[in-house]
């Protein structure tokens, strides 16, 4: 059989597909966005910068930088140049921006092209080619470089054997818990920007110090096979201390040449335990491997695809809620928790292309005031743990108790202390990741038959 060659040839920029698993913007936690939301992901600077340099060129021939597609139906998908048809498709569209929407609004107003325009592309025989491609162009010092944090969802892809060896694929599994955990903390604006772009943030700087003899032994954590963070510790102590080290990392205060040598590394965790009021014998505790059954985890896990950011913010604020310092505000926050992960499953839900909040098996929950729509999230609730099939959940349901949390929130008697807190919040667990696994498997597991 003679072997697939490459392509060079002109394709419509109307043709032309984001890659939604471009390792610079790739976020498994959010699997699967539009085009708007890609584009999102990309410092705005960096693409208005490459959309003012295609309106130098636009009258041309030239063409800025290469393109390297793979052909889907009709259509290509970009594997290498999503950042330059980004800026062109928001040249055409300036809504498609969600910051300096009005400097893209401007430099549009000069676009004499549309997206009939064609640009030459490299057509790929395969994906496997386009990877190959892209790992010579990106990994192998022959153009532009990724970033650490690309380089690891790259790897992660783990297509046709990618990473070869076992260390440097452990190497990339810890590199991608570790920034999956920071950026589930909450942060100020400043240092919440800084993170979340990898290009700003020093992620190598926050894994010599974390993951480092010193780091370990003060944090009391290690990784398991799968490089999935193991606490032995204090949950809440870990977190308090990884989040402020990943503020001194963004900010600057904080990296591997200031923290070098075991020497420095021990004086900044002094320094940090002291600063913080903590004590390095609360965290002398045995690490306890992970295991499928028994384990006691400190935050859900969940399934669903295309999880709205600002539900997973909500579930974010819930569990990282300092439970010592704020146990009120966090019990409280369960019930409001729960409350939106409920109603989100009921609106987003779909049963025969109906989502269930439009049939007539839920109306009773929600009721009409001065033209305002509500919800009465106890009979809601009821209703929905009336579809369960299985008894040990359906009880779990039924044992979380919205009436006192509503007691915690508004009566100022109620005193709440830690322990409870994280009770509360730990019983909502298993609750959350009921409702928020993928959509099949939830469907399969309530009476569908009562949906009328």
């Amino acid at each position: 059989m003679e072997k697939q060659k490459w392509d060079f040839k002109k394709v419509a920029l109307k043709n032309l597909i984001l890659w939604d698993n471009n390792p610079r913007t790739f976020d498994k936690n959010y699997p699967n966005p539009d085009e708007k939301e890609i584009i999102s992901r990309y410092q705005a600077d960096k693409i208005l910068r490459i959309a003012k340099n295609i309106l130098k060129y636009q009258n041309g021939n030239l063409q800025p930088g290469e393109l390297t597609v793979v052909k889907k139906g009709k259509n290509f998908v970009i594997f290498d140049g999503n950042r330059r048809i980004s800026a062109y498709k928001i040249l055409l569209n300036p809504e498609l921006a969600t910051d300096k929407k009005d400097r893209f609004i401007e430099v549009s107003q000069k676009v004499s092209f549309t997206d009939k325009k064609e640009l030459w592309v490299n057509i790929a025989p395969d994906i496997k080619s386009a990877l190959t491609r892209i790992d010579d162009i990106h990994n192998n010092n022959f153009h532009e470089n990724w970033n650490p944090t690309a380089k690891t969802n790259f790897a992660l892809l783990n297509i046709d054997g990618q990473i070869k060896e076992l260390k440097e694929k452990k190497t990339h599994l810890k590199r991608d818990s570790l920034y999956k955990k920071i950026k589930s903390f909450v942060y100020n604006e400043e240092v919440l920007k800084i993170i979340n772009d990898p290009n700003e943030f020093k992620i190598t700087s926050l894994e010599r110090i974390v993951d480092s003899s010193v780091g370990k032994e003060y944090l009391n954590y290690d990784f398991d096979e799968k490089g999935e963070i193991v606490i032995g510790g204090d949950d809440k102590v870990f977190n308090q201390v990884l989040k402020k080290i990943a503020e001194d990392v963004a900010l600057r205060k904080a990296d591997s040449r200031k923290q070098h040598t075991n020497e420095q590394k021990l004086k900044y965790f002094k320094e940090l335990f002291k600063n913080m009021g903590l004590s390095k014998s609360g965290q002398d505790k045995e690490i306890i491997p992970k295991t499928k059954r028994g384990t006691v985890r400190s935050y859900p896990k969940w399934t669903r695809k295309k999880i709205l950011p600002q539900l997973k913010k909500i579930i974010d604020e819930c569990y990282y809620l300092d439970s010592q310092s704020f146990a009120n505000a966090r019990t409280s926050f369960a019930r409001v928790t729960f409350e939106a992960v409920l109603k989100y499953v009921i609106d987003e839900t779909l049963w025969k292309n109906k989502k269930l909040k439009n049939y007539n098996y839920f109306q009773s929950a929600f009721f009409i005031k001065k033209r305002n729509k509500y919800t009465n999230f106890t009979r809601l609730k009821t209703l929905f743990m009336d579809l369960i099939l299985e008894a040990g959940i359906k009880k779990a349901f039924n044992d979380f108790d919205l009436e006192k949390l509503h007691q915690s929130i508004h009566n100022y008697r109620i005193g709440i202390g830690p322990n409870e807190s994280i009770s509360t919040t730990n019983n909502l667990i298993p609750l959350i990741e009921f409702m928020l696994q993928d959509e099949a498997d939830l469907l399969s597991l309530i009476d569908t038959s009562k949906l009328v």
